[in-house]
């Protein structure tokens, strides 16, 4: 999940404005948090869904609705982990899914 969330985060998506938010004048801004949370529901969308919107960053603009945060999706495995052991998973991923950390889909801000 962690290289999933690492992949989508880039320029493109990022900068899509807050669907239902706004106006086409004034567009409201994702914040670091709404952009992950976006990210996630994308990947909970399924592979089908997520594999297209890289061929079309306007496909990802419906995940950035108030109404379609995926943030539930950062503790699905921590709390099965737990659920299953009884232990808390200190875990270090691969990919850094936090926002901006895609160097490669952030050229401005290397």
């Amino acid at each position: 999940m962690a290289e999933a969330l690492h992949r989508l985060d880039q320029e493109k998506f990022g900068l899509l404005p807050v669907t239902n938010m706004g106006t086409a004048d004034d567009p409201f801004p994702q914040s670091g948090d709404h952009f992950l949370y976006s990210r996630c529901a994308a990947v909970a969308a399924g592979r089908e869904v997520y594999e297209s919107v890289f061929g079309d960053p306007a496909l990802f603009l419906p995940f950035t609705a108030p109404t379609l945060q995926g943030e539930w999706l950062l503790y699905v495995a921590d709390q099965a982990y737990e659920r299953a052991t009884g232990e808390e998973w200190d875990r270090v991923t691969r990919y850094d899914f936090e926002s901006y950390s895609n160097r490669d889909g952030w050229p401005k801000r290397r």
